[in-house]
């Protein structure tokens, strides 16, 4: 209620602001988890999908000042589920359209794995190739503006050991155990390691080792973040934005070993 008057920021818009007491807030709260939920197994995935990009940005937009870096990926990642066809496969809305579409009548019938046309079809589309830019712009920016002292000493490591506020039990018993001069070369090993995935994700050919490379790089190095330090959704986010550098060739690698 008192944030309807003293708002954070201009230009201020949440659908969160309807609500102001209490029950009102829980309320507007389980329905939100419904529709996140709804958007997570792709049932009417467009629509939900869509309100999903409207309840995240609107919860940012209720407290501008704990938004950090982490819900900034948050808010990108459901822009992009908005504008994607993310009813197509691994949803509520595909395995309902295969039971429309197809009646097995029997065993064989049932063993039968006959690909969906409309499943298979390449989707060609500038969100695509906005997703894609936009998840290596991160990386540039991230080596870009690892710029200081500590970072070119080798000492970042070290120091975000130490930082209680941040740190997981995790770290703690790393930095118990890790001498200075090999926490001096994680600092580098993982500015290289963010800067090599520019190049990994925009290669325009050898994409079978490149983005599979891309992929198990981004895994590795934000599980390794979020399991060691708090930084908010952003590790775990960017490891599902990752998803996005899957195509044909990831695809024909995994089918290759099954």
């Amino acid at each position: 209620h008192y944030h309807l008057f003293r708002p954070s920021s201009d230009y201020n818009f949440s659908v969160y602001h309807a609500f102001s007491s209490l029950e009102e807030v829980h309320v507007a709260f389980a329905l939100s988890v419904f529709i996140h939920l709804c958007t997570m197994v792709g049932w009417h995935a467009r629509l939900f999908s869509f309100l999903s990009f409207v309840l995240v940005t609107s919860l940012d937009n209720r407290l501008v000042m704990v938004e950090n870096g982490g819900y900034v990926a948050v808010n990108l990642v459901v822009a992009y589920c908005a504008l994607l066809p993310t009813d197509r496969r691994f949803s509520v809305d595909a395995l309902l359209r295969t039971y429309r579409e197809r009646k097995e009548r029997s065993v064989a019938e049932l063993n039968a794995r006959r690909p969906f046309a409309w499943a298979e079809d390449r989707i060609v589309s500038l969100v695509v190739f906005l997703a894609v830019l936009n998840l290596a712009a991160v990386y540039f920016f991230n080596v870009v503006n690892k710029s200081g002292e500590k970072w070119r000493w080798g000492e970042t490591v070290h120091y975000v050991l130490y930082l209680n506020r941040m740190v997981t039990g995790i770290a703690v018993f790393f930095r118990d155990i890790l001498p200075m001069p090999v926490t001096r070369v994680l600092t580098w090993v993982t500015l290289a390691w963010e800067a090599l995935h520019v190049p990994l994700i925009l290669a325009p050919t050898a994409r079978k080792y490149t983005r599979t490379l891309a992929i198990l790089g981004i895994w590795g190095l934000h599980t390794m973040f979020g399991t060691m330090f708090r930084l908010g959704p952003f590790a775990w986010f960017m490891i599902g934005w990752s998803f996005i550098l899957i195509g044909p060739e990831q695809w024909k690698l995994v089918e290759d070993r099954y």
